[in-house]
């Protein structure tokens, strides 16, 4: 990222289940073609929002993602761009913040992927452009 070069967009997961006919309802109600169960990410926007403006380490974010994917079970379509993954329940960090973990998916028509875009740790006092 820090060289300014395209990334490519990788696999990083599947989607369950109940997660995919979801996230495929509310595509339904839009009119929109069903997505795919694999997950993609080229990183680009995670590592620009989480690491240099918010002061994430890059191993803060790939906790927070895995946290997120293990727990975070309600799909909903937020600011009509994004579609998410959220956690019904909270969490507590290592410093006392209780934390509702969120992760944001972009998905378009011509690729039929969900791309992760962002992971969102709610609550931990670490709003945008919050660095430490």
């Amino acid at each position: 990222m820090a060289s300014k070069q395209w990334s490519p967009y990788e696999k990083v997961g599947k989607f369950t289940v109940d997660q995919l006919e979801a996230f495929n309802a509310i595509r339904r109600k839009e009119g929109r073609k069903p997505i795919e169960e694999v997950i993609v990410c080229n990183g680009k926007h995670l590592y620009n929002s989480r690491c240099v403006k918010d002061g994430y380490s890059i191993d803060e974010v790939i906790e927070q993602v895995k946290i997120a994917f293990e727990v975070a079970t309600q799909v909903e379509k937020t600011r009509g761009w994004a579609t998410t993954l959220r956690n019904p329940g909270t969490r507590t960090d290592s410093e006392g913040h209780v934390i509702r973990d969120e992760i944001a998916f972009e998905c378009n028509e011509n690729h039929l992927r969900a791309s992760l875009y962002s992971v969102i740790p709610r609550g931990d006092g670490r709003g945008p452009g919050a660095k430490r």
